[in-house]
């Protein structure tokens, strides 16, 4: 078999999971659409260009489509291995965040490199979920062994250096998937157990520590405030779009919710599209989830544990990260200040959707010879 460069791509082009790549691909160009219509009001208040953020949204995406191409020709013992040294090198930056970072809004989460900023967390969740997959593996061949034990320090240690942030809604979402994979994986009943109770008293230590979850989840109660008005003004942005929406770029009810471009896209896009576009974007997330559930059907004859836990895990974290913006842009849930993967304005959150399609699809990958 040829190792040319050439006869290469075309095993890669063969094997890609094409439905996916262009699930991503479709996502990301309408969501640098929708930052333009949605960040004008915001460029017109900071005087920078009309364009100014959706031009930023597409450099990103320059970058992370490169990303995604790059990890989606991966194999899956070097997905592995890049997983390890990566998560290794973040955790460091989330060490780094907490002492030279810049703090917006009470939270320490970025890193100011020139006039980009870098969110670590959104890289942290792929790479951990790829490690922990690989370490319940570990454990459910030798139970006797220091896999679970090195996997709850690993785990332990990302969510406090999360929480020390502090960044309440990814640690949340972390604790999910990986208790999603847990309960996949066949975790015995008394581990369940302990970790639901683990993560509930994760809820009262939050709440009586942090400030902002109770201030939160007070507002969520109470309409009188300023949270419930600016959830109002996404809710009035939805009934103003009614079925089928004003027209792109056409909206007016956005120009007065908080960070629309970012937080309550989903908001812009019910004013603009109507209940149509956001049907069409719960199909699209529908589609998703079932076309990997299909791959890790097919998948499960020949492939690892470790293979199948973390693309079930990967999908699983794009789609409570979702489920979580949508609900709290409808008041279903307490505001979590959470982006809408590929939809939303973000350079971190839309390389970190980037390099978890990527490495889905080095994971999905069939094998073929040209």
């Amino acid at each position: 078999m040829s190792t040319s460069p050439v006869f290469f791509i075309q095993a890669w082009w063969r094997g890609l999971d094409k439905g996916v790549f262009a699930f991503a691909m479709v996502a990301s160009v309408l969501g640098i659409a929708w930052v333009a219509s949605s960040s004008e009001s915001l460029a017109l208040r900071v005087d920078v260009e009309r364009f100014y953020f959706a031009y930023r949204q597409w450099t990103v995406f320059v970058f992370s489509c490169a990303c995604l191409m790059a990890l989606s020709m991966m194999g899956r013992r070097h997905i592995l291995l890049f997983s390890m040294v990566a998560l290794g090198l973040l955790s460091l930056l989330l060490v780094a965040v907490l002492n030279y970072g810049d703090s917006i809004h009470g939270a320490q989460r970025w890193i100011t490199l020139r006039e980009w900023r870098f969110q670590p967390t959104e890289l942290v969740k792929p790479f951990l979920i790829i490690l922990s997959a690989w370490l319940f593996q570990r454990h459910f061949l030798d139970p006797d062994g220091y896999s679970l034990v090195l996997h709850l320090v690993l785990f332990v240690l990302i969510l406090t250096l999360i929480m020390a942030q502090p960044d309440i809604g990814q640690a949340v979402l972390i604790m999910m998937v990986w208790g999603l994979q847990c309960f996949v994986a066949g975790g015995r009943m008394r581990f369940l157990l302990g970790l639901a109770l683990m993560f509930l008293g994760f809820f009262v230590v939050a709440y009586g520590t942090f400030p902002h979850v109770s201030v939160r989840l007070s507002e969520f109660m109470n309409s009188a405030t300023e949270e419930s008005y600016q959830v109002g003004r996404s809710l009035r942005a939805f009934a103003h779009g009614g079925l089928l929406g004003v027209g792109m770029a056409q909206g007016v009810v956005k120009i007065q919710l908080p960070d629309a471009h970012g937080d309550f896209v989903f908001a812009v896009i019910g004013e603009e599209w109507g209940f149509m576009g956001c049907f069409m974007v719960l199909c699209a997330l529908a589609w998703f989830v079932r076309h990997c559930m299909v791959a890790i059907g097919a998948l499960s004859r020949h492939e690892e544990l470790w293979v199948l836990l973390a693309i079930f895990g990967l999908m699983s974290m794009l789609t409570i990260q979702s489920i979580i913006h949508m609900a709290s842009v409808m008041a279903l849930i307490p505001t979590k200040g959470m982006t809408l993967p590929f939809l939303s304005y973000g350079g971190s959150s839309l390389l970190g959707s980037c390099v978890t399609i990527g490495l889905l699809l080095a994971l999905m990958r069939r094998r073929v010879s040209c």
